[in-house]
């Protein structure tokens, strides 16, 4: 068997490891919303390779391939999370007065 040259181009074209997808990777904040009692065994373990340990346990997983694939898996069980935001760099002071009125003098 010959290889295919366009299969062979693609695979070196693909990061491998973990640590490919470098500092700026993406990440998503998954929320466990369903007990595993009574899933399948390959659930639970998904669940618990995440590192969700109960329900409304949330962890912060890098949006890889595999990784995105066993969400995929136990998308009945999980929320994705929007993930938090930093504030913005620089407001200026808000001057609240609640209604008050200014004092004459």
């Amino acid at each position: 068997n010959l290889p295919n040259p366009a299969r062979a181009a693609s695979a070196r074209a693909r990061p491998l490891g973990r640590g490919a997808m470098g500092a700026g990777a993406q990440t998503l904040l998954v929320q466990l919303r369903r007990s595993v009692i009574g899933t399948r065994e390959s659930h639970r373990r998904i669940v618990r390779s995440i590192g969700l340990r109960w329900t409304l346990d949330t962890k912060e997983v890098q949006a890889d391939p595999p990784m995105l694939g066993q969400l995929a898996k136990i998308a009945h069980m999980v929320r994705i999370l929007d993930p938090p935001t930093a504030p913005p760099a620089a407001l200026p002071p808000v001057r609240v007065t609640h209604g008050a009125t200014p004092s004459r003098r």
